[in-house]
């Protein structure tokens, strides 16, 4: 077997940076934290999620943090003009939120054979940004739907 990639090993696809101003939902707790390789191998330098949910999730919210990033997900299609480097395309979001949820954002619908279907979803209504993550469902847009709604059903509390 393949060692595991940095991402893999620490539940963090994108390889967020670990900093006490960005204390992720799903982080190691700093005990724990401490005895991970990602700690004694790297310094400490990437953050270390207790599930790859908690990962994507916060690679999701970073990502739509972007203007233009937001704007491309939460598009159902994107006309890519050509240039000397490529021809022309435009690739359809087969995100079913974008047209079912209101206030859908979109992200990212997929599949693995590991994870099976997936969906990073999020959907914005009264200036409330939701994130949600499903891994291995047949069901994802609608158990997507649910988490959403439940969301929206209740404040924040911290």
């Amino acid at each position: 077997m393949a060692a595991q990639t940095r991402g893999e090993r620490n539940n963090n696809p994108g390889n967020i940076e670990r900093s006490a101003a960005n204390p992720w939902q799903g982080r190691l707790p700093e005990a724990e934290y401490r005895r991970t390789v990602e700690a004694r191998q790297n310094g400490g330098r990437f953050e270390v999620f207790a599930a790859p949910a908690w990962g994507i999730r916060a690679l999701a919210t970073l990502l739509i943090a972007y203007p233009e990033l937001r704007a491309i997900v939460a598009s159902k299609q994107v006309v890519i003009p050509a240039t000397a480097e490529h021809k022309a395309f435009s690739p359809t979001n087969i995100d079913r939120l974008l047209s079912t949820y209101p206030g859908a954002i979109g992200i990212k619908p997929g599949y693995t054979g590991a994870a099976g279907y997936c969906l990073a979803g999020a959907a914005t209504r009264g200036g409330r940004t939701i994130v949600v993550i499903v891994l291995g469902s047949t069901t994802h847009f609608t158990d997507a739907t649910i988490l959403l709604d439940f969301g929206f059903r209740h404040p924040v509390s911290r």
